[in-house]
């Protein structure tokens, strides 16, 4: 393994690190943004964010968007049948066909 290879594994475990940062600064930022009245704007830029770095997080270990999708797509399924979720929360219906509509 050259060093050039040595670097770009550092850059990506640096890369890795950073997002899994910001994913944490993001998250405590979405919670005092709930805090504050009239933060629903912020919320929403916030939850952008966030999902934005979940899925460039993924894409660092090799996991598709696609893959992704349908994954969170079983999970929801899953959580409907344990009755984590209400199966008739418009929420939660509309959530699982956004998911399976990019399948």
């Amino acid at each position: 393994m050259g060093i050039n290879s040595n670097i770009d594994i550092l850059k990506k475990v640096a890369d890795i690190e950073r997002l899994k940062c910001q994913l944490l600064s993001n998250t405590a930022d979405f919670f005092m943004a709930t805090a504050e009245p009239n933060g629903n704007n912020t919320c929403s830029d916030i939850l952008c964010i966030l999902l934005s770095k979940v899925y460039l997080l993924a894409a660092q270990h090799g996991i598709s968007f696609e893959e992704l999708d349908t994954k969170t797509a079983a999970k929801l399924r899953n959580q409907i049948l344990d009755n984590m979720f209400d199966d008739s929360d418009s929420a939660t219906q509309n959530l699982l066909r956004h998911l399976t509509g990019r399948e």
